[in-house]
């Protein structure tokens, strides 16, 4: 038996008429029998759109599709992106002096911004 193709809009329906069935007093595994869907399908339903109305919903799909359209554009980007080559290994300020030497150093607590020195 194939499956049935349900629309957000049908699952917060027909979560909600389970609700007020639960609500009179229904058993669970009635209301949800008598809505058409399994046990496993209400729960997982529940789990996912539970508590949302219908406009949360279609905001919901309307994100999913942005998100979907946002993830194509950057794939397709990030093959166009070439990424330029290092020009230069030299240091980009030569009075830097060698490697090891005070001006790479950086500077000692006492000699932090802001802060009093110690007699």
């Amino acid at each position: 038996m194939p499956k049935r193709k349900v629309t957000p809009q049908q699952i917060v329906a027909a979560l909600r008429r389970i609700e007020l069935a639960l609500a009179q007093g229904a058993l669970a595994r009635s209301a949800i029998h008598s809505a058409g869907i399994s046990s496993a399908a209400y729960y997982r339903w529940r789990a996912e759109y539970g508590g949302m109305n219908a406009g949360q919903v279609q905001r919901i799909i309307e994100l999913k599709k942005e998100n979907a359209r946002l993830q194509e554009r950057l794939e397709r980007l990030s093959r166009v992106v070439v990424w330029s080559p290092k020009i230069s290994d030299a240091p980009a300020d030569d009075a830097a002096g060698p490697p090891g030497s005070a001006a790479e150093q950086p500077p000692s607590r006492r000699d932090a911004p802001g802060k009093p020195a110690k007699p």
